[in-house]
């Protein structure tokens, strides 16, 4: 079945089944998709859309672009076995007016212990073998961590992105469906502490799985340049963005929006 989560101004749609037996949806909220047979090959496929539409004024397809970077829409399949939980994602393009949602399923590679620090906070429960990777987009200001195991799959995920007209917005995909972090709106800090806040986000994260070595990266999941420490560049130190966010959340919260 395909749950919807339908928000004032954004949608997510998560797939408890095989994508290839999801032909159609469609939601009062104005998108209608329908998904085609997809090739064969493992691990990525291509699903073209018969009619795509949004009705709220936020989601054209440059406004979607900006506010997930590339990934448009997310979901998680448990496996039938087990409780690992494989990442996968959506993005959204268009060619000649064609629109393609791209599926694609991350398995970051194991990265050389050396490329590994250990975090400033203590873990109540240490679990060997777990590493906790951090991935900065150069391009939208995005950080997402992806818990690992010793073969390098995906267990668990969080994104921080930031956005103009939210905040901080998080996505968490953590294993519990009733997780409170997901889509949890955070007050950035100011401008010149914002490193520090999501530094501390990330440590947090990794407590929360018993993780003690966190591993930095910036570019691709799959072949990230590595990091000595979390670096944030681009919006995230551009004190115009980071100020308009802060009070875009302020201003949300005026306005009666709870946190």
């Amino acid at each position: 079945m395909a749950r919807w989560i339908e928000y004032p101004d954004r949608f997510e749609v998560r797939l408890h089944e095989r994508l290839v037996n999801l032909k159609s949806v469609s939601t009062d909220g104005g998108l209608t998709i329908t998904f085609g047979q997809p090739p064969s090959k493992r691990g990525s496929y291509r699903y073209k859309l018969k009619a795509i539409s949004f009705d709220k004024p936020l989601w054209n397809l440059e406004e979607a672009r900006q506010w997930w970077g590339l990934y448009c829409v997310r979901f998680v399949h448990k496996k039938r076995l087990g409780t690992k939980l494989p990442q996968v994602a959506f993005w959204l393009d268009e060619v000649d007016g064609v629109y393609t949602f791209i599926c694609h399923r991350h398995t970051p590679k194991r990265h050389p212990a050396a490329y590994w620090v250990r975090s400033t906070g203590e873990s109540a429960a240490s679990r060997p073998g777990r590493r906790l990777g951090v991935y900065i987009n150069p391009e939208v200001p995005r950080v997402t961590a992806l818990v690992m195991d010793e073969e390098g799959e995906v267990l668990a995920s969080r994104e921080w992105l930031l956005h103009e007209k939210i905040g901080i917005l998080v996505h968490c995909s953590c294993g519990d469906e009733e997780c409170p972090l997901q889509h949890q709106e955070i007050m950035p800090a100011p401008p010149g502490q914002i490193e520090s806040q999501l530094r501390s986000e990330v440590e947090s994260f990794a407590r929360q799985f018993g993780i003690s070595e966190i591993y930095y990266g910036t570019g691709d999941p799959n072949q990230p340049s590595p990091l000595p420490a979390l670096a944030l560049g681009g919006k995230w130190l551009d004190e115009g963005t980071v100020s308009l966010a802060r009070a875009a959340w302020l201003a949300r919260r005026a306005g009666g929006r709870d946190e």
